[in-house]
């Protein structure tokens, strides 16, 4: 696996100086389980804002940051959440695919089935869409025959203009909707120089392209392979996917999959969250909340802050003494109201 988080070892991902402390938090498995909130978080956040700690949320979700405000308020009895506090999986998309927005080629996207092509430049920031959707039903020769007739209802934006249309670069959003077809329309777009039109792959292969290589780029906005909702163990989420795509593309080609990733743990998510609480006023430590060890917590400790671990969603049945070095947090707690209590208490200089 070959992958780019899009943030060196140089990325400034601290506060300036100074005593006090801020705080980043994850929120599924921290205040939120599935619809329900953590009980006591409610009151917690509250307490954190009464002090003045300077704090955002990192979250790997694919929902826009609107609608994670509120989801969030929702489970916390109504509680506002700005939106420009969230940070999501794919908030850095908006930097990352900025070079696109000058080509007149499209952005094969897997996981807006169902979305507009302007709703997603306004809420996910990516140019030129095109859904995996709208390409099967303009091409349903593009994938097995058992998929024909499952398909999302057409949305505003109809299918895509041009079915000969030669894709620029591939954007992962979201969980797929359709494993299969995505699988394979991806697979094509990476192996055949953004083409999905069976004519179009044709030739190129009829003139010697390389179909053992990658000719385009691919983004993926969030990592995690398991997440924590309401289910008592962890469920399957949108790094499932990247799995399986680098071991199928390793299968065809021969070559490791570069990829460049969005979410936590990768440093260019951390780096985003931290030029917002630099924004706030934060200065001083800064504490990193979160259920799941391997994104959270690993995430933190590469970046050099205070990994605070709590015993709610993933991190509820973690064995921390098995943990590899990089996933082991700095401090444990039963559930974001002890650590906020303790946050608090360093940001006032009562520890």
């Amino acid at each position: 696996m070959a992958e780019r988080a899009g943030a060196g070892a140089d990325s400034d991902v601290t506060c300036s100086n100074g005593q006090g402390a801020c705080c980043v938090f994850d929120v599924d498995g921290v205040f939120r389980l599935g619809h329900l909130s953590v009980p006591g978080a409610t009151g917690a956040l509250a307490s954190l804002r009464e002090a003045g700690v300077p704090h955002v949320f990192l979250t790997n979700t694919s929902a826009s940051p609107q609608a994670s405000s509120q989801e969030l308020a929702h489970a916390l009895d109504g509680t506002y959440v700005d939106p420009a506090d969230i940070i999501v999986s794919h908030s850095p998309f908006q930097d990352l695919l900025s070079p696109f927005r000058v080509s007149e080629r499209p952005i094969l996207v897997v996981g807006i089935d169902n979305v507009s092509a302007g709703d997603v430049e306004t809420l996910y920031h990516i140019p030129h869409a095109v859904s995996t959707d709208d390409v099967y039903r303009c091409l349903p020769a593009s994938c097995v025959p058992a998929l024909a007739g499952i398909h999302s209802p057409a949305n505003d934006e109809g299918v895509m203009r041009d079915a000969h249309a030669q894709f620029a670069a591939v954007a992962v959003m979201a969980d797929s909707n359709n494993l299969t077809r995505d699988m394979q329309l991806v697979l094509d777009a990476l192996r055949f120089d953004g083409h999905c039109h069976p004519d179009d792959i044709r030739q190129f292969l009829d003139n010697g392209g390389d179909d053992r290589r990658q000719h385009i780029p691919i983004f993926f906005a969030n990592p995690d392979m398991v997440y924590g909702a309401a289910h008592p163990a962890p469920r399957l989420t949108q790094g499932c996917f990247r799995l399986m795509l680098e071991s199928m593309f390793k299968a065809l080609t021969g070559q490791a999959l570069d990829v460049v990733q969005a979410g936590k743990p990768s440093a260019i998510s951390y780096e985003y969250a931290a030029g917002l609480l630099r924004d706030k006023g934060g200065a001083g430590s800064v504490f990193m909340v979160g259920d799941n060890p391997a994104s959270d917590i690993r995430g933190a400790n590469r970046v050099g802050w205070t990994s605070c671990l709590v015993r709610t969603g993933i991190g509820a049945r973690v064995d921390t003494e098995t943990l590899p070095e990089e996933d082991r947090p700095a401090m444990v707690f039963p559930t974001v109201v002890e650590a906020i209590a303790h946050i608090v208490k360093v940001h006032t200089g009562k520890v």
